[in-house]
């Protein structure tokens, strides 16, 4: 499942980053682990105090034997948006612009090739996206 997969490579690449950051730029571990921290709080907070891909897999499990899941159209109505949100790579990649959310062809990953500009990118990224989710509330 698409969407469900998409939510947890979100949360692997963001607890990636922080050990990447530890490793290679500890001067910015502080901030980076802040930084992530309130943005998994956020869509945990966003998705009824559950990780985003423990929802879909419940959804799943549910679903698959249960034709008659939904107990509303309201209930259906919510989880549509919830897959839409999370099915959506491009969306994803513009809201998490810094972390790398796939990788791309001829770019070297992992913390030896990480650089201080790709650090920066990274928190400055976050602090968009915590911004930005104040102004405007998710889901």
């Amino acid at each position: 499942m698409r969407a469900g997969g998409n939510a947890e490579n979100l949360r692997l690449r963001l607890e990636l980053f922080v050990i990447e950051v530890k490793i290679k730029f500890p001067e910015y571990a502080t901030e980076a682990t802040e930084l992530v921290d309130q943005v998994l709080r956020a869509l945990r907070h966003d998705h009824g105090g559950r990780r985003p891909e423990d929802v879909f897999i419940v959804w799943l499990n549910k679903k698959v034997p249960n034709r008659e899941f939904f107990a509303t159209p309201e209930h259906e109505e919510t989880m549509l948006k919830l897959w839409e949100r999370w099915y959506d790579t491009e969306q994803l990649d513009k809201e998490f612009w810094g972390i790398r959310l796939h990788h791309e062809k001829g770019v070297q990953y992992g913390w030896m090739y990480l650089t201080e500009e790709r650090v920066s990118q990274g928190l400055q990224c976050l602090r968009e996206w915590l911004e930005g989710r104040q102004a405007n509330p998710a889901c």
